[in-house]
């Protein structure tokens, strides 16, 4: 999960037209949310853009399932409210409520290689204090939700990993926080088996890249300028692993800062 800024996303002309125009006949009665679902679906390849076609949750951009738009605040229902609640309606064709997700993210699905264990956030939206769930709209500025949001730049910096691919919470995060990373982990499916098979792929790349940066670092260290440009041919590949646009680039960035017991890493990943 990395910061997503949506404040850049580039809205096609008379998009907005469309969806006020949505929205209205929704809320009147006049028609059904999906009716419309052609006007989030629109609003995909600008969602994509920002990041490129990766999942905003999980990092992923392998094909494990389609991408999707999803509505942070679920559009039709949400399960596990106290009180029967028809979803936000109101929110369904407001683009700040769209996160690009993969399936695996977005839908309930069992893991088969974890005890068949349930994980995807479906129409689960879960808050901090219930009391204030909204039911109208203007409301919702009032929730706190348990979720990590990737449009909350304070909530992605509460996300960790451990070396073995695993998700957890940051050191640091007191009570309140660490319940929220953890009910994030198993409602964005971030524990998914296969996922974190990939994380473990993905560390020990990182490792032997470290581990071959270090050597010509200090070959360099020993007067070797021939090993200049290997080492950084090296920085450059490690460079790209937390860029923005890189799969698991969260997972690279705080692998990568562990070791920065390596003098070149504490100076160069700050």
């Amino acid at each position: 999960m990395r910061y997503i800024d949506l404040t850049l996303i580039t809205i096609p002309d008379g998009w907005v037209d469309e969806a006020d125009m949505a929205a209205k006949e929704v809320l009147q009665g006049d028609a059904e949310i999906d009716d419309f679902s052609y006007v989030w679906q629109k609003l995909k390849p600008a969602l994509e853009m920002l990041v490129g076609k990766k999942c905003w949750y999980c990092e992923e951009i392998q094909s494990r399932s389609d991408k999707e738009v999803e509505h942070f605040r679920p559009k039709k229902r949400v399960t596990g409210a106290r009180t029967k609640h028809s979803g936000y309606t109101w929110l369904a064709f407001n683009y700040t409520n769209y996160r690009y997700s993969c399936g695996y993210c977005n839908k309930r699905r069992k893991d088969s290689g974890n005890n068949n264990k349930l994980g995807g956030k479906g129409n689960y939206f879960p808050l901090l204090d219930e009391n204030k769930r909204a039911y109208k709209l203007g409301d919702e500025a009032y929730e706190i939700p348990k979720l990590l949001d990737p449009c909350v730049e304070a909530d992605v910096k509460l996300l960790d990993f451990n070396e073995d691919g695993t998700p957890s919470p940051i050191p640091s995060a007191n009570d309140i926080e660490q319940d929220r990373v953890k009910v994030s982990i198993e409602l964005y499916h971030l524990k998914h088996s296969e996922i974190v098979e990939e994380r473990k792929a993905l560390a020990r790349y990182l490792e032997d890249l470290i581990s071959d940066a270090d050597y010509f670092f200090n070959r360099i260290a020993k007067g070797d300028n021939t090993a200049i440009k290997k080492f950084e041919q090296k920085l450059n590949t490690l460079k790209t692993a937390i860029n923005i646009m890189s799969r698991f680039s969260l997972f690279s960035e705080r692998y990568i800062i562990g070791k920065r017991h390596l003098i070149w890493i504490e100076f160069v990943f700050k």
